[in-house]
This record gives C-alpha cells, structure tokens and sequence, in this order.
C-alpha cells in the first residue's frame, strides 16, 4: 500500500479541516469559543489609606476595585484578573495603609503609561500606580537587614547599619554625612560601605560593596527574583514588560 498521499487528497483534507473549524468556531449552542491571546500587565497601587468604612465594614477587595474602577484612569479599561489585597485584611489596622494588586489588557503599552502616570487620590493620600514587577520585594527587615522576617520580628539585640555593617545605638543606620570626614576637596563622605548579608556569606572587598535592600546585593537580588518566578507560576503576572 502507498503510504503517500497525493496533491488532490492532501488539498481535500485540508479543506475539511478548515470547514469542521469554521463550523466549530461558527456557531451553535455549546460551540468552542476561542478567545485570542492579549498581553496583560499587573499592577499594583500601595499606601492606601484605610478609611472609617473599610475597617468597620468587611475588607472585600472588589469594593477598593469599584471605587477605582470609577476613577477617570480607568475609562476604557479591560480587567484581565480580580483585584486582590496584596496582604491578608486581618493584618489591616486604623493605622496602616492597604495596597491592591491587578491585570489589565495592555496590546500596545498605551494602558501601562497611563496608569504609571495616574495620580489617584484616595482619602485625601495621592496614591501612585506601580508595574507590579518593579514593586516586588523580599521580605526583609529593616532592623538587621536579614531577609526572612518583618522588623517587628527580629530577635537581634541591636540594630546594624545598611551602610557599614556596624551596630547602632538608636535602631537606625548612621548618618555618615555627619559621621564620616568628607573627601579632600569635596563633600561626600568616606565610609567602608558593606552589605550584611554578604558579609554573612562570607563574601569581601567589593563584593561587599553594596547597599543590602538593592538588587546590587546577589543575595537580595535572587530573594527578589523567586518571588518573581513564582508569581509567573501561578499565572498572577503574564508580562514583565
């Protein structure tokens, strides 16, 4: 048996082909319905206020939403996901801000300069849209600059500069504009910046030359980038551009 097909077949084929895809695409009840690939961007907006009826009232998400969705930044702006608390609401308090995250459809990029140049005010705060790619985080504490843990969680005795890696009596980093002589004919300070972290990783000389909350520092830098990795992951975030 000849197992080639000839011209005449294969065009045949074809045909079918196209014509059973038409009719699946074409119509009908329960028809398969396909719906075509737009490039999505996810966004955040932090430092919400909480207002007296969010912390009296249940903290849904989608009611921050509609009260944005209203705004004129939104006009003509397709939701590709819900909006989300970017943090549980039981952590909220009457003192602390709140921050949303989102996706939107962006086929040309003209969305993502729209909202990045959005200044939306919320209880009387100027609130600031951000790619959610260029907010990401590590947890991190601001105490002794190790990743892992909040500061209200650190259990070091002291505080350790972001800038020298010495302890501080204040819990804050130095002032080495003050500390620090200025160098000849100039005013920058003089200090031997180190990173705690890659001290701790047993790193020296330059490669300690870094501030520890920065994507200079590898260590923080890689922290940054599983969060990344994970969120692409879970289909939270389908562009990082």
């Amino acid at each position: 048996m000849d197992d080639r097909i000839n011209s005449e077949s294969f065009i045949g084929l074809v045909e079918t082909v196209s014509l059973t895809i038409e009719t699946i695409l074409g119509m009908g009840e329960g028809a398969i319905r396909f719906k075509p690939w737009v490039k999505t961007v996810k966004f955040q907006l932090a430092h919400i206020p909480l207002w007296d009826w969010l912390a009296n009232e249940a903290l849904e998400a989608k009611a921050v939403g509609i009260f944005i969705k209203e705004s004129t930044a939104f006009k003509d702006i397709t939701l590709a996901s819900e909006f989300r608390w970017i943090r549980k609401p039981e952590t909220f308090t009457n003192s602390q801000n709140c921050g949303i995250s989102f996706s939107v459809e962006d086929a040309d990029g003209k969305v993502t300069e729209r909202l990045l140049a959005t200044v939306l005010s919320i209880n009387g705060k100027r609130c600031h849209f951000e790619k959610w790619v260029d907010a990401i985080s590590p947890l991190q504490c601001t105490k002794c600059w190790r990743l892992g843990h909040h500061t209200n969680n650190c259990t070091a005795l002291k505080a350790i500069c972001a800038d020298c890696c010495e302890p501080t009596d204040n819990g804050e980093s130095h002032n080495h504009t003050l500390l620090a002589p200025a160098s000849p004919g100039g005013n920058t300070p003089v200090f031997d910046r180190c990173c705690i972290n890659c001290k701790n990783a047993k790193k020296t000389g330059a490669e300690l030359e870094h501030h520890p909350a920065t994507n200079d520092c590898p260590i923080y830098k890689a922290a940054r980038n599983k969060i990344v990795a994970n969120d692409r992951k879970s289909n939270h975030m389908q562009t990082t551009n």
